[in-house]
């Protein structure tokens, strides 16, 4: 499966409320908590001779308990569950980036493997840290959104750095000249620059995070926690919508500089060579 293809998997957040409900009913109905003090209505009824309607009254009585448990262990559930959500997610991003590390490796690009390993390195820390205390606030959810953003928009980075790399070595056998080679090395330079980048944010995120997420740890007021909150979820949004800018200019630049090569099929004809620099 392709990263850069598998939206659902690119951010864990937020988690949608239907899949949340769907969890809290399958878990709710497989409990024994639910079933289980229905068997002696359903005995007293069957083996004890009980009328339709004591039954019947029993059994509502029964249910209006359960219902009660449940409404009572509604917050605690959901929470609960959020987490698992959550958990599964976050193995199922660190399957796919590990996925797109011997992918690289196995192409021969280690050097860009390695660099990848860095930006998965950071976010698996990110997540631990943040998660150590079991709880999951706003300001938690919106870091690792952004992280997710971070990590994955470096993905397609390195996917088209992949594909630079490859028209420089000629495997599409489309004539080139020194401007195109130019403009290419520089692309490559721009690209590289915003990784750098992004790396720098990640590790800036990680070393402050304990301040991050409570900003009155070790400060005797709030401001300079709140600020210094602000900043980092800034820095993080500045990246994600600069990595967008730049692959975006990316996308063009190689569209006009880049027309595909024509082919020639067997009568003759001049036919369009197809391919993708992403």
């Amino acid at each position: 499966m392709s990263v850069s293809s598998s939206s659902q998997v690119r951010t864990t957040f937020p988690i949608p409320t239907g899949q949340v409900l769907r969890r809290k009913w399958q878990l709710a109905l497989s409990s024994p908590i639910t079933w289980a003090p229905f068997l002696p209505v359903m005995g007293a009824f069957t083996f004890l001779d009980v009328g339709p309607a004591i039954a019947g009254g029993l059994a509502a009585l029964v249910a209006g308990g359960v219902g009660a448990y449940w409404y009572k262990e509604h917050n605690k559930l959901s929470g609960k569950i959020i987490q698992e959500l959550v958990d599964e997610s976050n193995s199922e991003q660190d399957r796919v980036l590990v996925e797109k590390l011997r992918e690289l490796r196995d192409a021969g690009h280690h050097g860009y493997a390695a660099s990848l390993a860095a930006f998965v390195d950071y976010k698996q820390k990110i997540e631990k840290a943040s998660h150590a205390d079991g709880g999951l606030t706003q300001q938690k959810q919106e870091i690792e959104k952004l992280v997710d953003d971070v990590v994955f928009g470096a993905v397609d980075h390195y996917d088209h750095l992949v594909a630079l790399d490859s028209r420089l070595a000629g495997a599409h056998s489309l004539p080139m000249g020194a401007d195109q080679v130019d403009s290419i090395n520089e692309t490559r330079r721009d690209i590289s620059a915003r990784l750098h980048e992004a790396i720098g944010v990640l590790d800036h995120t990680y070393h402050n995070l304990r301040t991050l997420l409570n900003p009155a740890h070790d400060m005797d007021g709030p401001d300079f926690g709140e600020s210094t909150l602000d900043r980092a979820i800034r820095e993080l949004r500045d990246e994600q919508d600069r990595a967008e800018r730049v692959r975006t200019r990316m996308r063009s630049d190689w569209e006009n500089r880049f027309p595909a090569a024509p082919e020639r099929n067997e009568e003759g004809n001049d036919r369009a060579n197809e391919f993708e620099s992403e």
